[in-house]
């Protein structure tokens, strides 16, 4: 099977929201009728492959985010992989990424992030300081461990097929200049 590897297009953190992870993923179905058009064809189209449920190609996750940041809200593109090293063998055609950290969440099911949604048990608390300023952890050792006893501890949805994934911000800006090329 393959790896984990390919791209998400999530709402842009608001102002202050420390949380850049997965759990962003635009819910569907949507009660905002100008964002209806534009998630259809994310939920529904042939986008994400079926076995990650991520999308392959930067060249859709950009035309998706295009066609959704011109609806009522702005959106940005993100790459998920399961190891950070992937991204230099990968060919970005001049786009830039920003390392963000380790996601522990339902990547092949609705993005629901563990990390996203921390635990308020006494038992996370060890864990809660181990977050970088992007709401995620630094290391895969911490995210793993986060997920092993979220797991022994029986916490909800614990039997959930998470995933701990590497999460990098694609640049807007060089966003713009990526599909130019094409």
């Amino acid at each position: 099977m393959k790896g984990l590897r390919g791209f998400l297009v999530v709402r842009a953190p608001d102002t202050g929201m420390r949380y850049r992870g997965v759990d962003r993923v635009p819910p569907y179905p949507t009660d905002d009728e100008s964002e209806r058009a534009a998630l259809e064809e994310y939920v529904l189209g042939d986008h994400k492959d079926d076995t990650t449920n991520l999308i392959p190609s930067i060249d859709d996750a950009v035309r998706l985010q295009r066609s959704l940041s011109s609806r009522a809200g702005k959106y940005e593109v993100l790459f998920c992989c399961e190891n950070p090293d992937i991204v230099r063998t990968m060919e970005w055609g001049g786009v830039d990424i920003e390392q963000l950290g380790y996601d522990v969440a339902a990547i092949r099911a609705d993005y629901w992030s563990i990390v996203s949604d921390l635990s308020k048990n006494e038992w996370a608390s060890k864990f809660r300081s181990r977050l970088n300023e992007f709401g995620l952890f630094a290391g895969r050792a911490d995210a793993e461990a986060y997920l092993r006893e979220y797991r022994e501890r029986r916490e909800p949805d614990s039997d959930s097929p998470f995933d701990v994934v590497y999460v990098f911000r694609v640049d807007d800006q060089k966003i713009v200049h990526h599909e130019r090329k094409s």
